[in-house]
């Protein structure tokens, strides 16, 4: 006995443990699944009626709930807004609204809840339920049908279709887990009636005799002005007091109260949380002198409440309400996705383009093995016109070509071995064999060293086209690489500021500068790219004098116009330009240069210009020898390198195509140096790539030199290019000196140019150039060998 009874305690125990468990359990996920929040608010919602008659706020709420939420926990909310209505004062309607209620529940349940039961049909299924329990009650009541309950009837049923639709609008937004940040124009109607609603739930309850219902309805109406404005605010007002004025025997004035007061708070929308709430007791007290000052339209307690509750509500939840007002928002993201959209666009159209040069480089590549296959076809076709000029009409020729055929080509190629190796063929370093057997070794030797030049020639060509389509192809490659760099900038999402674009319309426009459009954009090295359209000022540079420092004074930047010039539409007078974030460094560049033969063509060339950004290049080239073939090479050097990198090659790139084309353009061994410096305005780096060129040299702003050398061979020589690079860090006041090979060598030994670099105390970088140039000139007694060239840049700080 003792035993079951020790069993029996034990087993309860363990069903208590688990019970609690269970209880606790189920209350978690009641709370994680949002059915609190939900009861809640049915709770409140049971409670808020039409002129204490109508009640058709809960009915219409648990059909929306069953159909969105499906079956869970919907009895659970359902008993929370029978609850609800139960805290009033019970009658007739009570009792008609909470058997609606129940017998909804019920056929939504049977339909099979949101799997088969559209908006349309729960409203309908609401609507003849409610009718019809309102004739039930209509005629137990009265003995018969009456008129006017029966039009009550009708018309609270009305209600209940329409406001299904209202709830099927705003709680998937409360339900929704994901953070909603925009909203239709219909959803934000039907959240703010349903917050209407829920106020209105609030009515005969009172703190310290301040009504409840008051202090959320000026709540609610100072945080939509103070999120979104005017427009916002007077809307929010007008459905709060429309709500208001049918849940309670009230005048329609109050109507008229929220709504102004909501315009006027949302006025002062941008003064801050104290100038919305001096807007809303300024709208209030106008409206309280309209009226004669005979009564408050919103109590001053509950005012007062309200009004201290919003400044003191923190920022983090007042961020959370505003975004569901957004109505900007909705317009960004849809900018947005046009761009995303174009954006798709022309990264699949540049892709396809890209793919079609990738198959045109590698048509244009040839293997080792057609290689072969065409020196081995034309090594026979020489051998075929050297046989069929010389052994045509020969009288030995069945002997040599049918009787010893093998034996006699091979010694045509070992003749053409002997060519190969000595150049020609002779009778002397003949094949002996050819010298015994050939009846005309003479014509033979002739012929076999006129037809080998020809071969010799054509494979010289050839080698050339050879070299030519590598080139090309390459190039594709180089093109492709671009198209690819692109395509993944179009790819990075690119955002423009609505904000900024309003703001400097509006500072502009303070300062009397007319426009027409104005666009404000990031690149993806986040920094602003302002693109600005007015009509054309005709040379007066109003975009430097006027607009840059309008626009750095709102960005809080230092912006300027970027390198390229206004561009004007001629057929509407309207000048397009874009301000860029202003670098860090600037560098200016002075030149000096002599040339060997007076009056003639420096086979020396130059370049300094600023890239895209935030760079800027120097190069100086040196064609091989002086004079017009000199200059030739070296202009084309520079001249290829300033196109590619302005098109957005990379230097790689553009370096082999010059050392191609260079090598491409004669049968000559055709050469030119290149020293290319590319600097970094934002950060004060340097990278200087050499390629054959004399030494450069940077002169620091305490007097050390730093000399940079070459060992490799100039561009045009070999068919890959013999490129060395070096990085360094600028300086205020440095300066970059670059000198081709005339300089150096009048400067005398290797510490010739050290020492008069030294020697010169300017930091004016052409007053620098000229007297480095005249000190070479003097150490070499004035007799010039070679074109002398002297670049200098100096970079200085700006910001």
């Amino acid at each position: 006995m003792v035993e079951k009874a020790l069993n029996a305690v034990e087993q309860n125990s363990y069903n208590v443990k688990h019970g609690r468990q269970y209880l606790m359990g189920r209350i978690k996920e009641i709370a994680l699944e949002g059915t609190f929040m939900l009861s809640v608010m049915g709770f409140i919602i049971g409670r808020a009626s039409i002129l204490n008659m109508l009640s058709p706020f809960g009915v219409a709420f648990i059909v929306s709930v069953a159909l969105i939420a499906g079956n869970k926990n919907v009895a659970v909310i359902g008993t929370s807004i029978i609850a609800g209505i139960m805290t009033r004062e019970v009658g007739y309607e009570t009792i008609q609204s909470i058997v609606s209620i129940m017998l909804s529940f019920v056929a939504i349940k049977l339909l099979g809840y949101k799997d088969r039961v559209n908006t349309l049909k729960a409203g309908v299924v609401a609507f003849t339920i409610n009718f019809a329990v309102s004739l039930l009650m209509n005629l137990l009541t009265n003995g018969t049908f009456i008129l006017y309950d029966t039009l009550m009837g009708l018309f609270n049923s009305t209600i209940i279709m329409a406001l299904v639709y209202i709830y099927n609008f705003a709680l998937p937004i409360i339900m929704d887990k994901k953070s909603r940040k925009v909203l239709s124009n219909e959803e934000m109607i039907c959240i703010a009636i349903l917050c209407a609603i829920l106020i209105s739930g609030l009515s005969d309850i009172y703190i310290m005799g301040v009504s409840f219902k008051v202090v959320m309805s000026v709540l609610i109406v100072i945080l939509a002005a103070y999120g979104q404005g005017v427009g916002v605010g007077a809307a929010i007002g007008t459905t709060v007091g429309l709500i208001t004025c049918i849940s309670a025997d009230q005048v329609p004035v109050i109507i008229g109260t929220y709504a102004f007061c909501g315009l006027l708070s949302g006025l002062f929308k941008d003064t801050g949380k104290v100038g919305v709430a001096l807007g809303f007791i300024m709208a209030d007290l106008i409206i309280l002198f309209y009226l004669g000052g005979e009564q408050w339209i919103i109590g001053y307690k509950e005012l007062a409440s309200g009004i201290i509750l919003f400044i003191l509500l923190p920022s983090s939840i007042v961020e959370k309400f505003i975004p569901f007002m957004d109505a900007s928002a909705k317009s960004r993201l849809e900018q947005q996705s046009y761009i995303k959209r174009m954006r798709d666009l022309v990264k699949f159209k540049i892709s396809r383009m890209n793919d079609a040069i990738i198959e045109l480089s590698k048509a244009m590549e040839e293997n080792e093995s057609s290689e072969k296959i065409r020196q081995n076809s034309e090594m026979n076709s020489l051998v075929s016109s050297i046989v069929d000029k010389t052994c045509a009409d020969c009288d030995a020729r069945n002997i040599c070509w049918n009787r010893d055929f093998y034996r006699t080509y091979q010694n045509i190629f070992d003749m053409l071995d002997v060519v190969s190796a000595d150049g020609k063929v002779d009778f002397e370093n003949a094949p002996e064999e050819l010298k015994k057997k050939c009846l005309r070794l003479g014509q033979l030797v002739k012929t076999t060293n006129y037809m080998f030049d020809i071969y010799k020639m054509n494979y010289k060509w050839r080698l050339k086209a050879r070299e030519g389509r590598k080139v090309v192809g390459e190039q594709l490659v180089g093109v492709s690489k671009v198209l690819n760099d692109l395509s993944e900038e179009i790819r990075q999402d690119m955002y423009f500021h609505k904000d900024v674009e309003e703001e400097l319309a509006v500072a502009l426009d303070k300062e009397g500068l007319q426009f027409n459009d104005i666009v404000v954009m990031k690149d993806n090295a986040n920094k602003y790219q302002v693109n600005l359209y007015k009509k054309a000022c005709l040379g007066r540079r109003e975009c430097i004098k006027d607009i840059s420092p309008a626009v750095s004074k709102v960005l809080k930047k230092k912006m300027r116009r970027d390198k390229t010039s206004c561009i004007i539409n001629e057929g509407s007078n309207v000048c397009y330009f874009k301000l860029v974030e202003a670098v860090k460094y600037q560098i200016s560049t002075g030149m000096a240069r002599e040339i060997k033969d007076k009056g003639g063509i420096s086979g020396d060339n130059y370049s300094f210009i600023e890239l895209d950004d935030g760079k800027y290049m120097m190069a100086l080239s040196d064609g091989m020898g002086t004079g017009p073939t000199a200059a030739v090479e070296s202009n084309c050097a520079i001249t290829l390198l300033e196109k590619y990198l302005e098109a957005g090659f990379d230097k790689s790139t553009a370096l082999k195509a010059i050392n191609t084309a260079i090598s491409l353009k004669s049968l000559d061994e055709d050469y030119a140096t290149v020293d290319l410096a590319i600097a970094d305005l934002y950060t004060g780096q340097v990278e200087i790539i050499k390629i054959g060129a004399a030494s450069t040299y940077i002169k620091r702003t305490d007097g050390s030199i730093e000399r940079i050398n070459s060992t490799s061979l100039p561009i045009g020589i070999l068919s890959s290019v013999d490129m060395e690079s070096q990085t360094t860090k600028l300086s205020h006041g440095d300066l970059i000196i670059m000198v081709t090979d005339g300089v150096e060598q009048s400067l005398g030994d290797e510490y010739g140019p050290v020492s008069a670099i030294e020697s010169i105390e300017s930091r004016n970088p052409q007053q620098f150039a000229e007297e480095l140039l005249n000190i070479a000139k003097n150490r070499s007694g004035n007799d010039i060998k070679d074109d002398m060239t002297v670049l200098v840049s100096k970079i200085w700080e700006v910001m």
